[in-house]
């Protein structure tokens, strides 16, 4: 709880499906203010396929278990399939 999983800016390089707990994407306004613009519950899934979480932090709300898969490989994998 209360993990960041990615920072607005990190590199695109992997992407994670939530198995079980909750994560809240947010962004931070130029006054300070946290502003909560998604949450993301078990199945849900972020990273590199959804970009423009990567331009916002990712938090976990709760203890939260995920699968976390290489970007490369994920990329790979969807071709192939």
């Amino acid at each position: 709880r209360g993990e960041t999983l990615f920072a607005a800016g990190d590199s695109a390089d992997a992407c994670a499906t939530l198995v079980s707990g909750a994560l809240k994407v947010t962004r931070i306004t130029a006054t300070g203010d946290e502003r909560i613009l998604a949450v993301i519950h078990p199945a849900g899934f972020v990273g590199e396929l959804f970009r423009p979480f990567m331009q916002h932090d990712v938090i976990a709300l709760a203890d939260s278990t995920l699968c976390l898969f290489s970007g490369q490989r994920f990329s790979a994998a969807i071709e192939s399939y």
